[in-house]
């Protein structure tokens, strides 16, 4: 998990631990960009392929970390990987 305290901590955590259960996967790794978002590489449980998430930091309690958002999927773990790195190398908005 990135580094976060507080509320949006607890709000990423929960939002995870939904997903994971909703949509058959399970986290791999995370990574923060600069602007705060946070970009996920996951993997369906009943598949060999990753998938790659977004949810973003809108600066509003409500809607802050509120769903994942541009997920990339049927990535080989490398692809995952490297699809993950991108997105965080992008410049602060």
């Amino acid at each position: 998990m990135p580094t976060l305290t507080g509320n949006r901590y607890e709000q990423l955590k929960k939002l995870i631990n939904r997903k994971e259960k909703e949509l058959g996967a399970s986290l791999v790794q995370t990574s923060t960009d600069t602007n705060g978002n946070v970009h996920l590489l996951m993997k369906k449980r009943d598949s060999p392929f990753y998938i790659v998430w977004s949810t973003f930091n809108t600066g509003e309690h409500q809607t802050t970390y509120s769903d994942f958002y541009k997920g990339q999927y049927y990535l080989t773990y490398q692809s995952g990987r490297q699809e993950l790195a991108r997105r965080c190398r992008r410049k602060k908005s």
